[in-house]
C-alpha cells in the first residue's frame, strides 16, 4: 500500500506555514514571512538541512510557486506533475 502524501498550508495575510508529510512522517516544513513586503523571508527545513532565502515575495501566488520550487530544489518532491493535471 502506498503512503498518503499530504501538504498542509496555513496561510495568513502576510505569511504561509507549510508542512509536507508522507504517511505520518514529516518530510519538510516551510515558512514564508513578510509576503508583499520588499524584503520577504522564506525557509525550508528538511531531512538534509535548512535553506533560507531573503528575497521579495510580492503576493501569495508567488509564495505558492516558491514553496513548490523549494520542495523541488531540495528533492523533497521529485515532480509536481499531479498538480498540473
Amino acid at each position: 500500500m502506498k503512503s498518503l502524501k499530504i501538504l498542509v498550508l496555513n496561510s495568513g495575510s502576510s505569511s504561509i506555514k507549510c508542512q509536507y508529510f508522507i504517511g505520518t512522517e514529516s518530510m519538510a516544513s516551510l515558512l514564508l514571512e513578510r509576503i508583499g513586503e520588499e524584503k520577504s523571508h522564506a525557509e525550508i527545513r528538511y531531512i538534509n538541512g535548512k535553506i533560507t532565502y531573503e528575497k521579495s515575495i510580492p503576493d501569495h501566488h508567488a509564495a505558492l510557486n516558491l514553496i513548490f520550487s523549494m520542495l523541488l530544489e531540495t528533492k523533497v518532491l521529485t515532480n509536481i506533475d499531479i498538480l498540473t493535471r
